[in-house]
């Protein structure tokens, strides 16, 4: 399967802020909302709509934090009714390969709820390691490039 990335414009905002996790993954997640607001005061992170065809099927959003200088995964969401279907899976490798072509890009990060076994296990899928580190009571993973 393969997903197109596609910024998120005043056209795709509400369809996005829309988008909707299962309801027992909503405590692993804030709002889409949210997560947009977060990067127009953090230029470093990109939001992009998760796409298969024209239908939009979630939100990815990644950057380089100017706190530590790592890039991160900072939310990779599929919609509760496109889940179970590659799609997370196929967005993730998408990232990734965005995220190889960056010359100064040796790791990736990310971090989940522990208690969040389909995060968990979809970043093992494409070789991320625990850290041992906690963020904000989530889960620190990388994944060498």
């Amino acid at each position: 399967m393969r997903v197109d990335l596609r910024a998120i414009t005043a056209e795709n905002l509400e369809d996005c802020i829309r988008l909707r996790p299962a309801d027992d993954q909503l405590g692993y997640v804030s709002p889409n909302v949210y997560a947009i607001a977060e990067t127009k005061v953090s230029p470093a992170e990109t939001p992009l709509g998760i796409y298969d065809g024209d239908t939009l099927v979630g939100l990815v959003v990644y950057g380089r934090s100017p706190t530590d200088g790592n890039f991160w995964i900072q939310r990779l969401m599929i919609d509760q009714r496109f889940q179970h279907l590659g799609y997370g899976k196929a967005a993730l490798d998408e990232v990734l390969r965005r995220l190889r072509s960056l010359p100064n890009c040796a790791e990736v990060r990310v971090s989940y709820d522990p208690a969040n076994a389909t995060a968990a296990r979809l970043y093992a899928s494409v070789g991320f390691h625990s850290t041992g580190e906690t963020l904000f009571g989530e889960e620190v993973g990388r994944l060498p490039l």
